[in-house]
C-alpha cells in the first residue's frame, strides 16, 4: 500500500514538474525609454509599455521573457520569430508582412524636440526645410506618410541624421543642446529632463499603435494575446497602466 502511494505521488510530481515546465512563455523585446521602459530600484523591468505587456500576458495565462535589444533589431527579430511580441508598433504595409497586430494599447504622436530657445515657425512639413540644420531621426521607426515621402526626397535627405534608438536617450539629447543638431523627431511624452529644449507643438504624425505578434508564433499563443489584448482594450485597462505614469 505504502509503495502504491509512493508511486502516485512521484508521478504526480513529475507531472506537475512537466506542467511547469512546459508552461507557455512570451518573448517580449525591452530597452531602456523611460518613462516606456525601465529598470526600477531592484533591477526589475517596468514603464508603461512594460506594464501593459504584464497585464497582457496576465490576461493571456503566459510569462514574459524579456528580451533587451535595440529597435531595428527587434523588428528582425519578429520578422525571423526569435521574438513574440513587440510593444509601441505603428501599422505599416512592410510590417504587415511578418507582424500580426493586437490592441491597440495606446495612441502616440511623433513630435519635434528642439532648444528652448528656438523659435521655428512650423506649420507644415515642409517647413522642416528652414531648421538651419541637422534634424535627427531613429532608424526603423515610423514617422507617418508625410514624413515618409519626405526623407525619400533628394533635397532633404542631407537634412537627417538617422542614429539607433539605444543612441537618442542620451547622445542626441545633448547634441542637441550644445547645437550640433537643431530638432530630434521622438514620441512626446517618451522625454523627461527637458532642460535646455522643449516640445514643438507642430505634430509630425499621430496614431495609435499596438502590439504586434510574430508570424512566427504558434497560432495558439496568438490566440490568447488576441483575446487577452481586446478584453484589456475593452475594459479600458491599458489607457489606466499609462495614466499611472503622467
Amino acid at each position: 500500500m505504502k509503495i502504491k502511494i509512493m508511486l502516485v505521488t512521484m508521478i504526480l510530481f513529475f507531472m506537475a514538474m512537466d506542467s511547469y515546465a512546459e508552461s507557455p512563455t512570451v518573448r517580449f523585446r525591452v530597452r531602456e525609454a523611460a518613462p516606456a521602459y525601465f529598470k526600477d530600484k531592484n533591477g526589475s523591468w517596468t514603464g508603461f509599455v512594460v506594464e501593459q505587456a504584464k497585464a497582457l500576458a496576465k490576461e493571456a495565462g503566459l510569462k514574459i521573457v524579456y528580451i533587451d535589444m535595440p529597435w531595428k533589431r527587434a523588428l528582425f527579430s519578429l520578422e525571423e520569430g526569435s521574438l513574440d511580441l513587440l510593444g509601441n508598433m505603428s501599422i505599416t504595409e512592410e510590417r504587415q508582412t511578418f507582424t500580426n497586430f493586437i490592441g491597440p494599447h495606446r495612441f502616440e504622436q511623433m513630435k519635434l524636440i528642439v532648444s528652448k530657445n528656438s523659435d521655428y515657425q512650423i506649420k507644415s512639413h515642409e517647413d522642416l526645410r528652414n531648421i538651419p540644420g541637422k534634424i535627427s531621426l531613429i532608424r526603423g521607426l515610423w514617422y507617418g506618410e508625410e514624413m515618409k515621402i519626405l526623407v525619400q526626397d533628394t533635397t532633404f535627405m542631407d537634412k537627417i541624421h538617422w542614429v539607433s534608438g539605444s543612441k537618442l536617450a542620451t547622445q542626441e539629447i545633448e547634441r542637441l543642446r550644445i547645437g550640433r543638431v537643431k530638432a530630434i523627431i521622438y514620441p512626446d511624452f517618451f522625454v523627461k529632463n527637458m532642460d535646455g529644449i522643449k516640445y514643438h507643438p507642430f505634430i509630425i504624425s499621430s496614431n495609435p499603435v499596438y502590439f504586434g505578434v510574430s508570424k512566427k508564433t504558434s497560432k495558439a499563443l496568438f490566440d490568447k494575446l488576441n483575446k487577452a489584448a481586446n478584453h484589456l482594450v475593452k475594459t479600458g485597462e491599458f489607457q489606466r497602466i499609462e495614466n499611472r505614469f503622467h
